[in-house]
């Protein structure tokens, strides 16, 4: 590095520091070692060994004591790597860290963020070795102490995540390897601790015998060594609660396991619910957010294309072009606004890299210099082309330079329009001479034949670029001078030529024919070798007057590539096939066909011994098509090499370098052949599964046609079936290949004769029933009924259940992303209605307003789900073409044949096409009033329009107006007010646009505006004269019509009927029974036609669906609320239905004539649990127990486990068939009701964690406290809260009322709150709308304005400085109007009568009379609500504040004691009798607590309104109004009854004080700070509610006086594995739960035994484990309903948990969305960066730097600097929070320092933020770039050119410093100097741009501050010269 001291040649503006190049560091690049990558992948190695080792060394000394690791070479480098590396590795690695954190100047150099903290603590706390410290030996007998302490090696666990970036990542293979990870350590970590535990005891006597969870597995223990397989089934078992998939028959045995197992439950089902579930929905939705985004915008914009346009073709134009769109550019057509984030070094580095053709083609940028390509670079814009659309035509031709990009083009003669003369393709420039020349007479016009891509550049910006830079102007300007001259001597060469051909005198012909030439020529040279390739020698010129030096500009398109519906790029051999021809699109299908064949016949049929012959000959066909689908590809163009030419090598080397080609290779080889000859011959047909990798072909690309729920759910099924299918079959092959696998525990019952000890060809399957593999795999792997064998079964279920887990959750977590993407714009419009109907029902708006409003909101909601109303500017980035065939071309239409314009300017009309909107009213919706002035111009365009006018007689008359009609005529151009009313009699869409917009355009034609000037003039004093006649007569009158269309035909009802549900009727209504017979042609049983019969019914079904979405079909509905309970109903009918059939298919009914029932026969394949006995002729009772346990049954299809020990056949696979169907209908209610939950609740804490990022943001920015809680108590005050005032001082009557209305926003401001400032620049005009404010000049008050009273700029429309400070006197609500909007409501006369008021010289105007306002619309009784209390000795009210005693005493009476009433009161109906009194005296002090409660309501106050003024009143005896206060006092007296009567059920009375739990929700959940709360409250909703279904299974379950069923005896091999200490058998005590023994074999039948708990609170523990279960899915059976009450309380326990489950998952997924929204915002921004870079062919390295940069900033600053929050803050405010962050970079320049302090209050609110990482160009020199800098934080270098053109170092900036004052000052000025970021720097900056309005509204201050400016620049350039 050279350090130079300042030339005198160039002048210097800011503030340096002067290097030492000793301050260099060279020995800190050891600190950064730990972020080396191979440094971080050994530490991470490291890890993984210590978290593993660590756990396993507290039960197992398997490193110091067993020589278990010495017998195998890998595991000897393992135990050595424990001991001696990973250790000392990681201490270096934390160690480093450590010190990294202390040289923060050189971490900031290197971009590297310091580790915290806490994490590092954990480091330290994982490298003492607690454990060999504490123990008494090496080998010591296992403790829980010291042993406990070995697991602290398990707390670095936290590396993994963040190595594989599980929480910031959105690669799914990424998170996937992550994650599991971290749950096999996790879960072995859990499994030692559980393993420690087991040795320690679960109770007193489990050291003696096996008496724990070993019991169940122990006779598997001889397998292998004990101790592994102990921890492998320990291992499996904890496994079990994470995947939710039991893998063998453990269960806990004791209390103390019953409590860990509780425990293992709620992790499994909190890591489940809020953490994997949430985060791969967030994940799923920013992959399908493009593609859910972009279908329902393009469809409705086909759709409305459809409707509007005339043309038939045009739609489908438009729904080509944006399949397309999304195949080519994924939908993004305009840059992302992400990249405004971005610093400028780097935009102008991808810009450059995107426009480089623009400069490499063009003659006349080529050699500008580096700054002009850099400017010029910006300005370059990108636009795309439809097929036939024409472009550099007419004016466009002069003022455009265009580079087409990609595509083709034609010149057309303008001679006939039709006539092409040339075609020319991708890299031709058109008009880089225009701009230099005089308008010349064009003789042709480009038209796209293709889809085309341009860069185009207007002459505007490179007459502004010619300015900025003068060398770049002369370079330019002489080229263009040189061109002109060789064009005229060419043209005086060819007038001494007679006899020319035309084509050939205009030069086609030999353009043509001498660019072949030369590419031709070119194309050879590229074949040469040697010194001959830098040759390229062309063909001697034949004409004097053509010349081919700017023939480059053209590139020609071949013959072939004109030829567009050929399918080949290069027709001769090797042929190349064009992408999407009609070839490939046939050969495709062919492939996906024979693909999907494959999926569905090989895994079958080559499981099978002997395979038929027409699957040889599908293998034949197969391989063909493989082999020949290889070859098709490599000969098939990629996409983008359109112009290859002959060249095929490019195409075959593109395809071999693609994934898919080695996919296809891996597919096609013949694998087995070769492992045949190689003498493996039983693998040949295992190694045929290779066929199966070209299954990626069926996961098609999404297309614009397709809805993508559809393209998902299609993918979920392929995964799903391909899954299964692979799955299942090379189970099968692997089970017949290895014996000691087990078939029955894969296949069930089917191959429960398959063991080892048997031929494997009695399991064989024959291969005409191949796919009973598939189900029986499928039905034992959902419904397990088999044991595994040995620990190979172990293994290999684990893997299958893990890689099915995952499925599982990518494939419901991408259907709730669906459905929530496909729903979200419907909901919020719903929430916009309803928060806009609530919002105006709170403000006591009249009930008349609100219906118009609800029919506007309702007629878009019929037309448009609302989303013209959420997303008004549709087209606001899509192409012109797109905009005009959607709503130009019909408007011009419309506005062309209207009689007003018949004969009006074509221009003029196409003009006031483009400015105008449609519109949909609704039927009876005032269009326009009678006597006020119309502020639109309105045609219709569907629909009818009804005006009613009178006569000066004063009779009524209408006229109806039709599409097409121009309404309001007079109104419109004479600018008065309208002499009709005119009202939509129809429904009707207009198109309409302002008044003012109009005119400007009309002013903009002079000839149309002289015509319109005669017609002032002649009618303009009639119509007055009429207006007011009529307005003074008739202003008072109104009428509407209540006529509306219906339709009545009856041909038109019955072909709807016909469409809708006539065959689901017809179904539902005639008999079935005799149609199936025939067409079964046998008898139907009776249980059979009784099926039949139900499901016919079952047609009617589509009824209730449709009343549902009846009644949610209104924008003022929920839908969630009427969908949810739609999918409730449907899942209760169909779950009966379901219980019919499983009725049926364990029971045969006879039935006489009269369907009366005579005889009932078990079936012998019942599905019915063995412990519930069923006789061959059933009871009634047991046909009761049947009925119940198909409810239970079809519920276990529904919950997707088998609870209850049902027997599911293998061979009768109806039940299973039904159970699987019930399992996915279930999956896809609660992905859709769950998407509903999280939609209608995700926004309701936006705002509030909005306002705490913003806190965090001014906390770490050391911004002053007081200052802070400032800004947090207005948007709290905001948060609470969420017009009739002017007209008594403008005069402006109802008209201006309602113009002011419009155009006003609502602000809220606290009292003592600064509104406006004294001499601020204010555009705005405030009207006070409640409260009142002071009126402050010099600190003196000058006026109190009240209600009605106007403070602001009240004259012009330029912003100046306002006269007066303006202060909030207590709370106010103001009305926010910009001036501009002001000026144009207000006429001549208002202006006159402001002009003349002399308050208004000092920027207001008070009301002189007191407006009364409505004691329900003002602001006390606005912001009441909160709780307030007055006790006698208390002299002021005291609110619920917050820390206040009152507060907390609400807190305990409205949430802490009715819930601990709630637990206790369920609780005692566990509790046996001697306990009573324990729970009497608690519930009798709660009681006090309530009463003590109820007497403080007294004394709370409550505002009302009284004599017109709202006071707050005392309750007192006014409680006794309050119905709710008689619920409180009956929880009271009911349970008194329990003394007299003995009923201890009266107790539950006290259950009633739940409803407290809503005053608590409303309170103290949703006020601002609230985030605990909410929280808190549900957890204790949950929480109860599992404790009361728990007491209830207590209370069915386990208070029996006697036994309900005989319990068979335990073998003596079981009673040995009971603890009789904890447990007792049934007969033993009265009541207890019971619980399941190990299973045992009595006469060739399972049995299992049933013992209970001692005690009730061993009871209460097994109860609560049986909900926990049904709860959490999990898989285990301990206990089983005995009894009819069970069996339906189990029902009704099901009913509750399915949409309990619901809602906690919502609220998890809701509190996710609300955490992280800023990051996937981001991350979502930032993908469409990238990849609109990459569709514009940035290069990898500079896409590269963006990845980079966008991550790091993330990393650094969550994505933005200032919080979006702080932007919506009113000014003032703003200024505050602003000027404590950047006031001192202002006040650092000696020209900004003296400036007066408004100005610089003001001039921060224009600063910006960014972040540059090291080693990056700020500015380079000569840039012509009007900005400057401020260093908030880091180190800048500041380098320059020297005479010779060597670069040097000058100085270096450090923070506070600046730069670029004189160029951020003079637009004009270049840099002089280069700045490179030689540390991270954090950067404040101010555009030239952004200040002007200040200098403006300033001309004193920007004059003093130029002529400062221009004084110091002339001194620093005084030596210049």
């Amino acid at each position: 590095m050279t350090t130079a001291t300042l030339p005198s040649k160039y002048y210097d503006d800011d503030e340096e520091e002067e290097v030492d190049g000793d301050q260099i560091i060279h020995w800190s690049n050891l600190l950064f070692l730990p972020f080396n990558p191979t440094v971080k992948a050994i530490v991470l190695i490291a890890v993984i060994i210590k978290t593993v080792m660590g756990p396993i060394q507290a039960v197992y000394p398997i490193v110091y004591c067993w020589d278990t690791l010495d017998y195998d070479t890998s595991l000897i480098l393992l135990k050595g790597a424990y001991l001696y590396l990973c250790d000392p590795i990681y201490s270096i690695d934390t160690l480093l860290h450590i010190l990294h954190r202390q040289i923060t100047d050189e971490a900031m150099k290197r971009e590297y963020l310091p580790k915290s903290g806490f994490l590092i603590l954990l480091d330290i706390v994982s490298l003492i070795p607690f454990f060999s410290l504490l123990q008494d030996g090496p080998c010591a007998p296992v403790e829980f102490s010291p042993n406990i302490y070995a697991f602290s090696e398990f707390v670095i666990i936290y590396r993994i995540a963040d190595s594989f970036s599980i929480l910031s990542s959105h690669k799914i293979w990424q998170i996937a390897i992550g994650y599991t990870l971290m749950l096999i350590i996790s879960v072995n970590c859990i499994t030692c601790f559980f393993i420690l535990l087991t040795m320690l005891g679960f109770c007193p006597r489990c050291n003696d015998g096996v008496y724990d969870w070993r019991k169940f597995v122990f006779q598997k223990f001889n397998e292998t060594d004990t101790s592994f397989s102990t921890y492998v089934y320990a291992a499996s078992f904890v496994l079990t609660f994470f995947v939710n998939n039991q893998y063998d028959e453990t269960k806990p045995s004791t209390i103390n396991e019953y409590i860990l197992m509780d425990a293992f439950m709620l992790m499994g089902y909190l890591l489940l619910i809020f953490v994997v579930i949430p985060k791969m929905v967030a994940e799923s939705m920013l992959r399908l957010r493009r593609m859910g985004s972009y279908y329902p915008k393009v469809q409705r914009i086909i759709d409305e294309t459809r409707r509007r346009n005339i043309s038939p073709k045009a739609h489908e134009d438009v729904k080509d072009f944006y399949s397309l769109i999304w195949e080519k550019r994924s939908g993004i057509t305009s840059v992302p606004e992400v990249i405004s984030e971005i610093p400028r070094y780097l935009r102008v580095e991808i810009r450059l890299d995107l426009v480089w053709p623009i400069f490499y083609h063009s003659p006349t940028f080529r050699k500008t210099s580096n700054s002009y390509k850099r400017w010029l670079c910006e300005v370059i814009r990108m636009d795309y082309k439809l097929p036939g659309e024409k472009f550099f035509a007419g004016p466009n031709c002069y003022t455009h330079f265009y580079y087409l990009k990609s595509g083709k083009i034609q010149l057309i003669s303008v001679d006939d329009g039709v006539t092409p003369l040339i075609t020319l393709t991708s890299g031709t420039i058109l008009g880089d001479i225009s701009f230099y020349l005089p308008t010349p007479k064009r003789k042709v016009f480009v038209q796209c034949i293709t889809y085309c891509e341009v860069l185009y550049i207007t002459r505007v910006d490179v007459l502004s670029s010619l300015h900025k830079h003068p060398i770049d102007r002369r370079l330019i300007l002489q080229h263009a001078k040189d061109r002109v001259r060789h064009a005229r001597t060419l043209y005086t060469c060819k007038q001494h030529v007679r006899g020319l051909d035309r084509t050939e005198d205009e030069g086609v012909s030999w353009v043509k024919k001498r660019w072949w030439e030369i590419s031709d020529a070119v194309r050879s040279n590229r074949l040469s070798i040697g010194i001959d390739a830098l040759k390229c020698k062309f063909s001697v010129e034949e004409t004097a007057y053509h010349c081919a030096k700017y023939i480059g500009q053209l590139v020609l398109t071949g013959d072939e590539q004109l030829q567009t519906k050929s399918s080949f790029l290069y027709t001769k051999f090797p042929w190349i096939l064009v992408p999407h021809s009609y070839f490939v699109v046939i050969w495709h299908r062919i492939v996906v066909g024979t693909v999907f064949f494959v999926l569905v016949l090989y895994p079958p049929y080559l499981s099978t011994k002997s395979c038929p012959m027409w699957f040889v000959l599908f293998q034949l066909w197969t391989d063909v098509i493989y082999i020949c689908d290889i070859f098709v590809m490599l000969l098939t163009a990629m996409d983008g090499q359109d112009n290859i030419g002959e060249d095929y090598t490019i195409v075959i080397f593109s395809r071999c370098k693609t994934g898919k080609f080695m996919l296809d290779v891996l597919s096609s080889v013949w694998i087995e052949t070769l492992a045949s000859v190689s003498g493996f011959p039983q693998l040949y047909n295992l190694l045929q599964f290779n066929r199966l990798i070209k299954i990626y072909v069926l996961f098609s690309k999404w297309d614009i046609r397709k809805d993508p729920l559809f393209d998902v759910i299609h993918k979920i099924a392929l995964i799903f079936g391909s899954f299964s299918m692979i799955t299942s079959y090379l189970l099968y092959m692997f089970d017949r290949a290895h014996v000691e696998l087990r078939t029955s525990y894969f296949f069930g019952e089917i191959f429960v004769k398959c063991n080892s000890t048997e031929a494997t060809s009695k399991c064989d399957i024959e291969f005409t029933n191949p796919y009973i593999i598939l189900l029986a795999w499928l039905l034992e792997f959902i419904f397990y009924e088999y044991l595994p064998g040995s620990l190979l079964d172990i293994y290999v279920i684990i893997v299958i259940s893990y890689i099915a887990f995952l499925i599982f959750v990518y494939s419901k977590t991408d259907l709730v992303a669906m459905f929530y993407l496909k729903y979200r714009e419907i909901v919020n419009y719903q929430y916009f209605v309803s928060n806009i109907k609530d919002h105006y029902r709170h403000y006591k708006v009249h009930p008349g307003l609100l219906m118009r409003l609800n029919k506007y909101l309702i007629c878009h909601w019929k037309y448009f789900k609302g989303m013209d109303v959420l997303h008004p500017n549709l087209l606001k980035n899509e192409p012109y073409d797109i905009y005009w065939k959607l709503q130009g071309e019909i408007a011009e239409k419309i506005i062309r044949e209207s009689p007003a314009f018949v004969h009006a300017d074509p221009a003029f009309i196409k003009e006031l096409a483009y400015k105008a909107k449609f519109l949909m009213l609704p039927k009876n919706c005032t269009v326009s009033v009678f006597g006020v002035q119309t502020k639109t111009v309105t045609w219709i365009v569907q629909g009818y329009i009804t005006s009613e006018y009178h006569d000066l007689q004063g009779e009524v008359y209408k006229k109806l107006y039709c599409p097409g009609d121009f309404v309001s005529t007079c109104a419109v151009f004479l600018g008065r007010p309208s002499l009709r009313t005119l009202y939509a009699s129809t429904e009707c869409e207009v198109l309409y646009m302002k008044v003012i917009d109009f005119f400007h355009i009309l002013k903009s034609y002079p000839n149309e505006w002289s015509f319109f000037d005669v017609c002032l003039e002649k009618y303009m004093p009639v119509y007055d004269k009429m207006v007011e006649d009529y307005v003074k007569k008739y202003k008072d009158l109104a009428y509407y019509n209540s006529k509306g269309l219906l339709i009545t035909d009856l041909s038109e009802r019955l072909k709807h009927y016909m469409r809708r549900g006539f065959i689901c009727d017809v179904i539902g209504s005639v008999p079935i029974n005799p149609i199936v017979s025939v067409v079964l042609s046998r008898r139907v049983e009776q249980d059979e036609e009784a099926l039949i019969y139900t499901a016919s019914k079952f047609a009617h079904f589509y009824l209730i669906m449709g009343y549902f979405d009846y009644l949610s079909d209104m924008p003022n509905r929920n839908i969630a609320f009427y969908m949810i309970i739609k999918m409730q109903v449907m899942t209760i009918l169909v779950t009966l239905g379901a219980c019919h059939y499983f009725v049926s298919r364990c029971i045969s009914f006879v039935w006489d004539d009269k369907y009366n029932m005579i005889n009932m026969t078990r079936r012998n394949h019942c599905w019915l649990p063995s412990h519930l006995p069923l006789d061959e002729h059933p009871t009634l009772n047991q046909l009761q127990i049947v009925y119940a346990e198909s409810f239970n049954l079809a519920q276990s299809g529904l919950m997707r486990f088998n609870l209850g020990k049902f027997h599911i056949d293998r061979e009768y696979l109806g039940v299973g068939i039904t159970l699987c169907i019930l399992g996915i209908m279930f999956w896809f209610v609660m992905c859709y009701s769950l998407t509903l939950l999280v939609l209608n609740f995700r926004g309701n804490t936006l705002f509030q964690h909005g306002v705490g990022q913003l806190r965090r943001f001014l906390q770490a920015e050391r911004v002053d406290k007081k200052l802070i809680e400032t800004a947090m108590t207005h948007f709290r005050y905001w948060w609470f809260r969420t017009i009739e005032a002017a007209d008594t001082l403008l005069h402006g009557g109802e008209s201006l009322e309602r113009q002011l209305v419009s155009a006003a926003t609502q602000w809220f401001f606290l009292p003592g709150e600064v509104i406006v400032r004294e001499m601020d620049l204010s555009p705005w005009v405030y009207i006070v709308h409640r409260g009142s404010i002071l009126i402050k000049q010099d600190d003196e008050e000058l006026a109190k304005l009240t209600k009605g009273s106007i403070f602001g700029q009240l004259d012009g429309i330029k912003p100046r400085p306002v006269r007066i400070t303006a202060v909030a006197d207590g709370y106010a609500d103001l009305l926010q109007i910009p001036i501009k909007d002001f000026q144009d409501v207000i006429g001549d006369e208002t202006r006159e009568r402001i002009k003349h008021c002399p308050q208004a010289k000092h920027d207001f105007m008070a009301v002189k009379k007191t407006v009364i306002e409505n004691p329900y619309n003002s602001l006390p009784y606005i912001l009441r609500g909160r709780k307030t209390i007055k006790l006698p000795w208390m002299a002021t009210p005291l609110r619920a504040r917050t820390d206040t005693w009152y507060a907390r005493w609400l807190y305990l009476c409205w949430f802490i004691f009715p819930a601990i009433t709630a637990f206790i009161v369920l609780l005692a109906k566990a509790v046996p009798d001697h306990c009573e009194h324990r729970i009497y005296w608690i519930l009798f002090v709660l009681d006090l607590f309530h009463i003590v409660y109820l007497l403080t309501e007294f004394y709370t106050l409550k505002l009302v309104v009284q004599n017109g003024e709202c006071v707050e009143r005392i309750q007192k005896w006014h409680t006794f109004k309050n119905w709710s206060y008689y619920i409180d006092i009956l929880s009271l007296t009911i349970p008194i009854l329990t003394h007299f009567t003995g009923d201890w059920n009266y107790r539950l009375a006290r259950l009633l004080r739940l409803r407290h739990f809503y005053y608590f929700h409303h309170h103290f959940c949703k006020g601002f700070k609230s985030q605990i709360a909410p929280i808190l409250l549900k957890f204790v909703i949950v929480f109860l509610s599992i404790h009361s279904m728990t007491c209830g299974w207590i209370y069915v379950a386990c208070q029996h006086e006697k036994f309900p069923i005989q319990v068979p005896p335990l073998p003596a091999a079981i009673n040995k594995t009971i603890d009789y200490d904890e447990w007792v058998h049934p007969t033993q005590r009265r009541g207890g739960c019971p619980r399941l023994t190990k299973n045992f074999i009595v006469d060739g039948k399972v049995m299992f035994g049933l013992v209970v708990p001692k005690n009730w609170m061993s009871d209460y523990i097994v109860a609560i484990t049986h909900i926990l279960v049904i709860y959490t899915h999990t898989e285990i059976d301990i206990v089983v309903s005995l009894t009819l009450e069970e069996m339906y309380y189990k029902v009704l326990l099901n009913l509750i948990i399915h949409p309990m489950e619901i809602w906690v998952l919502s609220c998890a997924i809701s509190a996710v969305y609300t955490k992280f929204r800023e990051l996937f915002t981001y991350d979502y921004d930032v993908q469409s960066l990238i990849l609109y870079l990459e569709h514009n062919g940035l290069s990898s390295v500079l896409l590269d730097s963006v990845k980079e940069y966008t991550k790091q900033l993330w990393q650094r600053q969550r994505g933005n600097w200032l919080p979006e929050l702080a932007q919506q803050a009113p000014q003032c405010l703003r200024e505050d929070m602003l000027c404590a962050l950047y006031m001192h970079h202002v006040e650092t320049p000696p020209l900004f320092r003296e400036l007066p302090e408004y100005f610089r209050r003001q001039l921060v609110t224009k600063l910006q933020r960014v972040v540059i990482f090291p080693g990056k160009y700020i500015v380079q020199e000569g840039d012509i770039f009007s900005c400057m800098y401020f260093i908030h934080e880091g180190e800048v270098e500041k380098w320059y050119t020297d005479k010779s053109g060597e670069k040097k170092m000058l100085s270096l900036l450090s923070t506070n410093g600046y730069f670029g004052l004189i160029p951020g000052l003079f637009p004009n000025t270049p840099y002089q100097f280069s700045y490179y970021s030689r540390t991270v720097v954090d950067f404040v900056f101010l555009r030239h741009r952004d200040w002007q309005d200040l200098l403006q509204g300033y001309p004193k201050i920007k004059y003093d501050l130029y002529t400062a400016a221009k004084q110091l620049k002339k001194d620093l350039q005084k030596n210049i010269l």
